[in-house]
């Protein structure tokens, strides 16, 4: 990439597991399915069905979906943009930030935005080549209560 290339902007997709307690709908789930705090999961049968032999087909609808299910699949991604500068300026501006919409092409989903990340910088003829990578968040965004200390250098 040289001094006349434009700006270049990438996604990449991924999945994290998460566990169960860390979804977003916790609540209504367990209010739906049931939740056994001993346990520390999902019930076997659903709320409010009698506890039965398992062998009657009467019994197979009182079994829950969701007994043995510990993590979820959260979507996860990175933007990366690449791009040319005369100087550094200020390189670490978007480190931490947090943006629903870094990139003009592409939002975050809803309910989730983007957190810039540490940037790589490299000597590229006469000025440097910048490498700034941005973190989709899980549901929910970003904590600013946790990030936005560590922009203005402390806690």
């Amino acid at each position: 990439m040289g001094k006349n290339d434009k700006a270049n902007w990438q996604q990449g997709g991924g999945f994290r597991q998460r566990g169960i307690l860390e979804h977003p709908n916790i609540k209504k789930l367990q209010e739906k399915y049931g939740w056994d705090y001993k346990e520390k999961g999902f019930p076997r049968e659903m709320p409010g069905s009698d506890s039965g032999n398992g062998f009657s087909q009467a019994d197979e609808g009182k079994k829950s979906p969701m007994y043995g299910l510990k993590s979820f699949d959260d979507p996860g991604g990175t933007l990366v943009h690449t791009y040319y500068a005369e100087s550094l300026g200020d390189l670490w501006k978007d480190m931490h930030r947090i943006d629903p919409r870094p990139c003009p092409f592409i939002p975050a989903s809803p309910g989730r935005d983007w957190r810039g990340l540490e940037p790589e910088w490299s000597v590229c003829g006469d000025g440097f080549r910048i490498v700034q990578k941005w973190m989709l968040s899980a549901a929910g965004g970003h904590s600013k209560e946790i990030y936005d200390p560590l922009r203005k250098g402390g806690a």
